[in-house]
């Protein structure tokens, strides 16, 4: 049995021998603690590996796939290996890894990808810190790892200019003896550009070389371990080969389960561990640097990364403190559910007088000034809405919902004096932020993901983030329908995209943006009929967007055959005279359909650049059938 200690005590007494006595301590690292810094979790990989899969195994690539759905994927692979479950997908890592990459070189090309554009979340700049702190750095300053990625020598870099002795392999591993003061990181799985290892087989068992000498690097040494499952075969003999001699230091377990292999845990026994029951890198990280008050890593960074760093201590410095002081207190109940049912069936403005006073008599309800500044957006009042949003964000600057929307706003106010590329960085710090507060929270996940692909073009981000938000949420309309969206336009997936928009209309059938987005898609694939039901139901709704009525109107006159498409047109003459613009929206899908049907683009093509660039529309009055035309009143 192990000895249980509460976190609080654990970071007390790590940070008291820290400071007073000469014990040496270590940190082992597994993949938990790479997570909030863009590493994709491994069941989030297996499943992305599954999906991945399961299009090679039907034949379709990604480009032009025919497939019909890979939602659920997961039953089509229990058929392969019946003991699969995706609720522990991440137990199946190394048969699928090794199913879906066959040679190593395909595998180390995909560790590669999966390790790269990562950026130090608050944990590792702390734990630099703390490696590199000139009183306790020398006792602290050797980090042992099975991840893949470069976050702890990274981290060692960007905030502290210093370099870690990188043991990249097994075989390499007597040259950490060599740097006994300076920060040294020993990587068991090899490097993401130097053979990892990644099989069953290739992780079963260290050579003789590695495992004499992890007892020598470990002797008087107090071994912490975070974000460890504790699965690998060879870790475990490894550790058991150093023996049980109580003289090299204390072992510390910090996870919420025990691990799973069972020889390590018979090691972490006979070693007479002690089990920190709670799972946090980040968190515990930031806890260990207050106790033992290791000064900001901020004196070397530019103004944007410490505008980062210090948003994410506000945000694990408040979860700390709910950790430890405020378990089980209620968090105060917002008014909007019943508001909102309430003004269900107002008009705007009668919901808008409603709210006013609402707001006034509940001025610190988040939710509900959130959902008054939603309504002010919707009535085109958008200087009041920003105030609102601003001083939601001071109520509860950690409000998921509100830093979605606010982001959301922020990039459509085309109206802001406030310059494109400024209003961009700050929705995507919104959003950023919003993933941080709530790492497991769909909507959040989807919106950023969504973000950095239309607004950013960054595809392998963009990825990353939808892949743990389908984790969280497989049924999520909002989610369903970006990631239809990044599979067609990115990867040409386009009836696979299709059924992502059917399942997500299941979800939301009301939903106009989900209709004119689904009509844009179907009219490439031919399916014209469907389309224009789609784009004419949003089209002839007084409720939907002007927004999204444009882009539908564009969609129907460069597509529908069934009608004059001079009545399309003149809605679009509507819209833009009117100031309505959809900007950034791709609309290259629409033209290259017309183009290959035959029909004249030249028009199209500058309705688009006035559309989704803002171009001067007076530049469209050199087209005949433009200037020929009668506003509509």
């Amino acid at each position: 049995m192990l000895t249980d200690l509460s976190f609080p005590r654990f970071i007390a007494q790590i940070a008291e021998s820290i400071s007073s006595s000469p014990n040496r301590f270590a940190f082992f690292l597994g993949a938990g603690c790479s997570v909030s810094s863009g590493v994709l979790p491994a069941s989030t990989l297996v499943l992305k590996w599954i999906r991945e899969r399961w299009r090679q195994e039907k034949g379709y690539t990604l480009r032009g796939s025919t497939a019909l759905s890979a939602i659920d994927v997961e039953s089509w692979y229990r058929k392969k290996s019946p003991d699969f479950d995706a609720r522990s997908a991440g137990a199946a890592y190394s048969d699928v890894f090794k199913d879906r990459y066959p040679t190593i070189g395909m595998r180390r090309n995909e560790v590669a990808k999966f390790t790269s554009n990562l950026d130090p979340n608050i944990g590792y700049a702390l734990l630099a810190t703390l490696m590199s702190d000139a009183k306790f750095g020398g006792k602290v300053n050797t980090v042992i790892t099975t991840n893949f990625d470069d976050l702890v020598s990274d981290a060692l870099r960007i905030f502290h200019d210093q370099r870690a002795l990188v043991i990249p392999h097994e075989s390499l591993i007597n040259f950490s003896t060599f740097a006994r003061e300076a920060p040294v990181v020993i990587k068991l799985h090899g490097d993401a550009l130097f053979d990892p290892l990644n099989t069953r087989d290739e992780i079963k068992k260290f050579n003789t070389n590695f495992t004499a000498n992890i007892k020598h690097v470990l002797r008087g040494t107090s071994l912490i371990f975070l974000g460890y499952s504790g699965g690998d075969e060879s870790v475990a003999s490894a550790l058991k080969s150093t023996g049980a001699d109580r003289g090299d230091g204390d072992i510390y377990w910090v996870n919420s389960s025990l691990p799973t292999q069972p020889d390590l845990l018979e090691w972490l026994e006979r070693r007479k561990a002690i089990w920190v029951n709670y799972s946090d890198f980040d968190i515990t990280l930031l806890a260990l640097a207050k106790a033992l008050r290791l000064s900001e890593p901020t004196a070397k960074l530019s103004a944007e990364r410490v505008r980062r760093f210090q948003a994410a201590k506000d945000i694990y410095e408040h979860k700390l403190s709910e950790l430890l002081n405020d378990a089980g207190r209620a968090h105060p109940r917002s008014e909007l559910r019943k508001i909102a049912k309430l003004t269900k069936k107002l008009n705007l403005d009668e919901k808008l007088n409603i709210l006013v006073d609402v707001v006034r008599k509940f001025p610190k309800d988040a939710k509900l000034s959130g959902y008054y500044a939603q309504q002010l957006v919707r009535a085109g009042k958008n200087k009041e809405a920003d105030y609102i949003y601003n001083e939601c964000l001071k109520i509860d600057p950690n409000d998921v919902d509100n830093l979605c929307h606010y982001a959301g706003f922020i990039v459509d106010d085309h109206s802001s004096d406030i310059s494109r590329d400024v209003r961009l960085g700050i929705a995507e710090f919104l959003l950023w932020r919003s993933t941080l507060v709530a790492p497991r929270n769909a909507k959040a996940l989807g919106s950023y993901a969504s973000f950095m692909w239309t607004r950013r073009r960054d595809i392998v981000r963009a990825e990353r983030y939808f892949q743990k938000s389908l984790q969280c949420d497989t049924l999520n309309a909002e989610t369903l329908a970006s990631y239809g969206n990044f599979v067609w336009r990115a990867m040409g997936a386009q009836e696979e995209a299709l059924a992502y928009y059917s399942y997500a209309l299941d979800k939301h059938p009301a939903s106009f943006r989900l209709l004119a987005n689904s009509a844009q898609i179907l009219f490439s694939a031919g399916r014209k009929g469907q389309a224009c039901a789609y784009a004419r139901t949003v089209l002839n709704n007084r409720k939907s967007s002007p927004t999204v009525k444009l882009e539908c109107a564009f969609y129907l006159y460069a597509l529908d055959e069934s009608c004059s498409n001079s009545d399309y047109l003149k809605k679009i003459k509507y819209f833009i005279e009117n100031g309505v613009r959809s900007y950034d929206w791709d609309l290259r899908p629409t033209i290259d359909t017309a183009k290959a049907e035959g029909r004249p683009v030249f028009l199209l093509n500058a309705l688009a650049g006035v559309i989704t660039h803002n171009e001067d529309a007076n530049g469209l009055i050199e087209f005949s059938a433009w200037k020929d035309l009668e506003s509509l009143t």
